[in-house]
């Protein structure tokens, strides 16, 4: 039977007449309202952009910066328990030590997301398929590895989790719910704890204590020496999120949980006692990803004040006993700020690298950080991780491997080095040597 064209030409006809629909429509839109009228005038947006960028003075300085330490250690993700690492030395050319592959790196199947971490003249990596290395950080010399992949687990699916070190034990999460306590000098298997939920977070450990948060919004405290769990608390969970997630602060007996939701809060690291909470999150916010509440930068503890930003554009200072809020100010971030005496440095997510006064909130000065992008049409997927503050020098490093040296007072360039690999990794100091991980797994100690 021979099919008629009318068939083929029906969609083209409906397509036409709606056409013609809405051309009339919009033309008894005209006739109805009159010609539009254009107000003169400027055009102001009604959302205000960069509102916070405004300095309480023009060409400020920081005040003087406190002073520097050599730091000999990096045993936890932030540095250590408070994650407020300091002041640290580091004068050297930026020249290459060494560099080793660590393993599997950044991949369409997962992201390598473990800072590393260095204790007693060790290096220790996880990889993106949850394998632990073991290098001599003199020479990049492996010591040992060992794969933390159940039987029967696929290790594509393994990405995620971190390292700790504390009591003598090499602390690891993995993707697949475990937690291990290794021995640092070959790797034997102390204790394991399954949490029965993936955990992408780093352990945050202390007092005897190790503090895992996992995927469902649960932080775990768990006893160092037996793997038993001492407590844990559960807070709601958001549909959407980031692939990673941050870790604890803990200090005078008081570990600060970010939680992914975007709520802040603070417990008796002892007993669980839930002590004070705020929230990150914005009501009002109108973005396409105010549906994603995570907060991902790591909360600081400095002496009795905790310092935290929320994705959503939201940066706090709250007493660490009371929760009471100190400042606020409008700065998104994902990246863990760094204090250095009453000096706050923080990268936002506008690409600015800002500092404010810890006491006050108050803006000192700020640097747009895109000034460096070079190639505009890959400017959109340049992110910036940091910053480190050394030597009087503000250390960040870009996702297309540029590391930017700034004057801590003033934000003036000093040097820019092209490393020529992408970075996902806020890089480490220890013992005067900068340690970066990039994305395709090489680890790279400078000096």
């Amino acid at each position: 039977m021979k099919k008629s064209n009318n068939f083929f030409l029906k969609p083209f006809k409906t397509f036409f007449i709606l056409l013609l629909c809405n051309a009339f429509l919009i033309s008894c839109e005209t006739f109805i309202r009159g010609k539009e009228v254009i107000l003169p005038g400027e055009r102001v947006k009604v959302i205000p952009i960069q509102a916070y960028l405004l300095p309480e003075r023009e060409n400020f300085t920081t005040p003087a910066l406190s002073g520097i330490k050599k730091n000999y250690n990096w045993s936890q993700p932030g540095g250590n328990p408070q994650n407020n690492v300091g002041h640290i030395s580091f004068d050297n050319q930026f020249r290459t030590k060494w560099e080793v592959s660590i393993g599997a790196g950044s991949s369409k199947s997962g992201r390598l997301t473990a800072t590393p971490i260095i204790i007693a003249g060790n290096i220790y990596t996880l990889d993106a398929e949850s394998k632990i290395t073991s290098f001599d950080i003199k020479s990049g010399k492996k010591i040992w590895e060992k794969s933390l992949v159940p039987d029967g687990e696929k290790k594509d699916m393994a990405f995620g989790g971190g390292i700790a070190a504390d009591h003598g034990m090499i602390l690891v999460t993995t993707a697949f719910g475990d937690i291990f306590a290794l021995d640092p000098y070959n790797g034997n298997v102390i204790w394991n704890r399954n949490l029965g939920v993936p955990v992408r977070a780093s352990p945050t450990s202390m007092n005897g204590y190790v503090y895992v948060m996992s995927v469902d919004n649960n932080i775990h405290c768990i006893d160092i020496l037996t793997g038993d769990i001492k407590w844990n608390n559960n807070w709601f969970i958001e549909s959407a999120g980031f692939l990673t997630s941050t870790n604890v602060a803990i200090d005078n007996n008081i570990v600060v949980v970010p939680y992914r939701s975007g709520e802040l809060f603070a417990f008796n690291s002892i007993n669980g006692n839930r002590l004070w909470a705020d929230s990150l999150s914005k009501k009002n916010n109108l973005s396409s990803l105010a549906v994603i509440k995570d907060i991902i930068a790591k909360p600081v503890i400095v002496k009795d004040i905790v310092i935290a930003s929320g994705h959503e554009g939201r940066t706090v200072a709250l007493d660490l006993n009371t929760g009471y809020r100190l400042w606020e100010k409008g700065i998104a971030s994902i990246e863990t700020p760094w204090v250095v005496g009453e000096t706050l440095y923080m990268i936002s997510s506008d690409k600015k690298l800002i500092t404010l006064d810890i006491n006050t909130g108050n803006i000192f000065w700020y640097k747009d950080l895109s000034l460096y992008e070079v190639n505009k049409k890959k400017a959109n997927f340049i992110q910036y991780n940091g910053p480190l503050v050394a030597n009087n020098k503000v250390l960040i490093l870009s996702t297309d491997g540029k590391l930017i040296v700034l004057d801590a007072k003033n934000g003036e360039d000093l040097n820019t080095y092209d490393i020529n690999r992408d970075f996902s990794i806020t890089p480490i100091i220890v013992d005067d040597i900068i340690y970066l991980l990039s994305d395709d797994a090489n680890l790279i100690a400078l000096y």
